[in-house]
């Protein structure tokens, strides 16, 4: 049943309806970037990055093309339309931030295939002692320590859902129950509010780090971005906790067999194994090396390169490239592409300046309240949110700047507005949780609008009260 449910919500019947109108419209966008400069006559080299923006949003927003698939058009595109040389496109390819997210791919899939992050979570759920609301409150607590753990919002998701559905099954949970109903919409958004917390607690956020760096001249070590994100992301995930429970009480108060499951689990897995302690020692390594910040250091490499060293490691290179999502990688370089595009055609600084004519100088609390607003109502058109960052967050950053607002502040109002979601059809989590049927779309709305307006509030506050105070000021300097 499960199975059929998320298939009839995977998107193949709408993509036969809007893949054509999608790709469509994205020619269209071409074709107008190309004639409007010969009518108007205006820069071609900025038509033409805007052309290309627009067809990019409207292929990712409609899946008329694979993410992966537009990626590529894009970088095909600025030499093709004469934004970029093919030199310049294909650099931003060499960027750091791709290699750093290649080593991490490489540790995620050996932290799954020791079982290391499935015996944390396990121990942290056996507190909870068969209570149904500590169990509840321990999955959200869970899923925000597996971020510092399993820095990939798929793979952290996947594994707390193994575990959830496993004790269902124990329990003979099934729908309606509440208890389902909010531990599998718990699931869906905390894939996404948890990933904020981390500098690496996501590819999503990997890649704000990276724009921050490129537009906003930022550099954040790991540890300023823990302490500047990682306050504000945990009042929000703890949040979900009292939504969930006043929309959606428990039916019971405490588990039949209490925590028998869980202990037969923990059983099962034994002591700690060689490969849990490998990756264990690798993985305390590589914390060390992201809080001393030494920019000459490639650490996540030197993490992969020691999982796949003979005796020291636990995987072949054969076995760790086929963990790489190559086609994110492509999606982060066409985001950097766009970014630099738009920085060298001063599209950015021509739209500030048309912006301002009319409207005048934003005041601070304006540009935060729509920026807030602009990034919920642009996300709720994009299932993926890194597409959501690397088409809009540059604009953001741009926008900022012409402004004389810090553009790392505005940057990380949008960030944090970019995991607000509604439909399950938002974010692939979302689908996989809705796929099991224990919530419908009208339950997740409702908790999604309570939680939009919890996040939007504590953003603000941190915004105003908080950042400024830990070196991430208002205006610029």
């Amino acid at each position: 049943m499960a199975t059929n449910i998320a298939k009839d919500n995977s998107g193949i019947n709408d993509d036969k309806i809007k893949s054509p109108i999608g790709l469509g419209i994205a020619v269209v966008f071409i074709l107008l970037g190309i004639v409007l400069p010969w009518l108007t006559g205006g820069d071609p080299a900025q038509y033409r990055v805007m052309a290309i923006l627009l067809a990019a949003t409207t292929l990712w927003a409609t899946g008329a093309l694979d993410p992966t698939i537009v990626s590529i058009a894009i970088i095909v595109l600025m030499p093709l339309l004469n934004v970029l040389s093919y030199d310049e496109a294909v650099a931003q390819l060499g960027s750091t931030i791709l290699w750093r997210l290649m080593g991490l791919f490489i540790f995620i899939a050996a932290i799954k295939k020791s079982g290391l992050a499935r015996r944390i979570a396990f121990n942290i759920l056996k507190l909870a002692k068969g209570n149904v609301r500590a169990f509840l409150f321990l999955v959200i607590i869970n899923m925000y320590i597996l971020t510092f753990i399993v820095p990939a919002i798929m793979g952290r998701t996947m594994l707390m859902l193994s575990m959830v559905v496993g004790m269902f099954s124990a329990f003979k949970l099934s729908a309606p129950s509440n208890i389902g109903k909010s531990i599998m919409i718990a699931l869906a958004y905390l894939s996404l509010i948890t990933g904020t917390s981390s500098m690496y607690g996501s590819s999503t956020t990997i890649l704000a780090v990276g724009l921050f760096h490129q537009i906003g001249d930022y550099s954040f070590t790991y540890m300023n971005w823990l302490i500047a994100n990682a306050p504000v992301s945990f009042i929000i995930t703890v949040s979900i906790y009292f939504i969930l429970t006043r929309l959606y009480p428990p039916e019971m108060e405490s588990f039949p067999g209490g925590t028998v499951y869980i202990e037969n689990e923990l059983k099962e897995m034994g002591s700690l194994s060689l490969t849990e302690k490998k990756v264990l020692i690798i993985f305390l390594f590589l914390l060390s090396l992201w809080i001393l910040n030494i920019p000459s250091i490639p650490a996540e490499l030197i993490a992969a390169l020691l999982l796949m060293l003979p005796k020291i490691g636990l995987m072949s290179w054969e076995d760790a490239s086929k963990e790489v999502n190559w086609g994110i990688m492509l999606l982060f370089g066409s985001g950097l592409i766009i970014a630099d595009a738009l920085q060298k055609t001063n599209v950015i600084t021509d739209a500030t300046q048309l912006v301002l004519s009319y409207s005048g100088n934003f005041s601070p609390l304006v540009l935060a309240i729509v920026i807030f607003a602009l990034t919920v109502l642009v996300r709720l058109g994009m299932m993926n949110l890194m597409a959501v960052v690397a088409t809009f967050m540059p604009l953001v950053l741009h926008l900022g700047q012409g402004v004389g607002i810090n553009p790392i502040w505005v940057g990380m109002i949008s960030l944090f507005a970019g995991n607000a979601v509604f439909l399950p059809t938002q974010s692939p989590t979302g689908i996989i949780t809705y796929g099991y049927g224990f919530y419908s779309v009208k339950e997740m709305i409702w908790v999604g609008v309570w939680l939009t307006v919890v996040s939007f509030v504590v953003t603000l506050l941190a915004a105003f009260f908080y950042w400024p105070l830990i070196g991430i000021p208002i205006h610029l300097n």
